[in-house]
């Protein structure tokens, strides 16, 4: 049985998922050109992960097929107003990380 983390070993464990989670981003922008993949304008770096954060209370490891390259105001668009937003390929994404098909279909 592994011993319970303490508080350094949390805080080390987070900043090192971090530290992936931001490469993870980067490849994902870097993949779709720094495009928007709803507008087309240049994204400014901003990546929206397609899957909620906390899974069962586990910190979960993101691969670049989970996020979208979206400019700031698409972005904002789903965190702040909770829209979903048409992506080029006939995706949709939105808050509370779901994504819908071309098909219906949600993920």
């Amino acid at each position: 049985m592994q011993a319970p983390l303490g508080v350094k070993g949390q805080a080390a464990r987070r900043i090192a998922w971090l530290k992936r989670f931001r490469a993870t981003q980067k490849r994902r922008w870097e993949r779709d050109g720094g495009v928007c993949q709803a507008v087309g304008c240049y994204a400014e770096g901003q990546v929206h992960e397609v899957k909620p954060r906390g899974l069962g209370g586990t910190v979960h490891e993101y691969t670049e097929d989970e996020m979208v390259t979206l400019c700031q105001a698409c972005h904002a668009a789903i965190h702040d107003s909770g829209e979903v937003i048409q992506l080029r390929d006939g995706w949709a994404v939105g808050p509370r990380g779901f994504v819908v098909m071309p098909e219906g279909e949600r993920y």
